[in-house]
């Protein structure tokens, strides 16, 4: 979220459910291989946030905050869908400026309703 002309106040992330369904798509299921590719993505969107940064706003890019909304409930798939949140829960115990955000309780369906998304922001 830029937070001024060239400063970044932090990033939001709001995916999975992709992976969730990516066996059943795709033929592979990716939700093997999620942890891996959002950290690599996470720190590759840092490293641009930070380089686009006004000079002495950022120390180095892991400064630079995450939030991570977990993915909701799923009804159907739910080994993949809970590989991906804990893959999610994970990062954030492991990157000490990042946040999670647990949803799998705000809706019983995959789809967020209107009360989830005023819950999670």
């Amino acid at each position: 979220i830029p937070g001024g002309k060239n400063n970044w106040k932090g990033l939001i992330w709001h995916q999975g459910t992709q992976e969730v369904w990516s066996e059943k798509k795709l033929g592979e299921d990716r939700s093997l291989t999620y942890y891996g590719n959002m950290t690599d993505l996470i720190s590759q969107l840092r490293q641009e946030m930070y380089t686009a940064s006004d000079p002495g706003t950022w120390q180095c890019k892991e400064e630079i905050p995450v939030i991570v909304v977990q993915i909701g409930y799923w009804p159907h798939r739910s080994e993949a869908a809970q590989r991906v949140r804990d893959a999610q829960a994970e990062y954030c115990s492991n990157d000490p400026r990042s946040q999670l955000v647990p949803t799998s309780d705000l809706s019983r369906n995959f789809h967020y309703d209107a009360a989830s998304f005023l819950v999670s922001g």
